[in-house]
């Protein structure tokens, strides 16, 4: 979700600064760290934890990188520990 809490899609970018949210499964052993990068470029993990109560899903809330980080759609990668998330998806950048 983009920060007004809308859906991230290439015709509803988020703004590069940002914070989007990430939902996911299958965090596995708590306590472990969260990073978040995007096309290699490292996001500022702002939360990470449990999601509401919906049990068994976390929510990630990330801060986008800025500066020389371009627009576009970029691949995002969720590592909780040493373990990153399934390839394919991403999250589009104005």
């Amino acid at each position: 979700l983009n920060q007004d809490g809308t859906l991230n899609s290439p015709l509803n970018p988020a703004a590069r600064g940002s914070v989007v949210a990430l939902f996911g499964t299958g965090e596995g052993v708590t306590g472990l760290p969260f990073s978040v990068s995007l096309g290699g470029y490292a996001a500022t993990v702002l939360y990470a934890g449990p999601a509401g109560s919906y049990p068994g899903m976390f929510q990630i809330n990330a801060q986008l990188p800025t500066g020389y980080f371009s627009s576009g759609t970029w691949p995002v990668v969720v590592n909780v520990g040493a373990f990153p998330t399934q390839s394919g998806l991403t999250i589009t950048v104005f």
